[in-house]
């Protein structure tokens, strides 16, 4: 079986689907003050944000892995810094 990362250098489909998956990770911007006004148990919202960080973050892990490498998108740099400028500004 091959490495993840041997498939992602020699499979074009594998390759874009990973790329798709760092940018969409890349462009995701949660806004946890917002979304913990929707729920009025402390200990609830809580929970749940604890998940949604926890799954956020093995994702990102996964998606390096894969890639070799230690940050989304580190191969074009310049897009990963206009990610970088834009998320501020994205409200939800």
């Amino acid at each position: 079986m091959a490495s993840r990362l041997g498939m992602y250098r020699q499979w074009p489909f594998f390759q874009a689907t990973i790329d798709n998956a760092a940018l969409a990770m890349a462009k995701r911007y949660v806004h946890r003050q917002r979304y913990s006004e929707m729920c009025a148990s402390d200990t609830t919202r809580e929970n749940i944000w604890m998940r949604i960080a926890s799954e956020r973050d093995r994702s990102r892990q996964a998606i390096l892995d894969i890639v070799g490498g230690s940050e989304l998108l580190a191969g074009t740099a310049w897009f990963q810094g206009s990610i970088e400028v834009r998320n501020p500004y994205i409200i939800l």
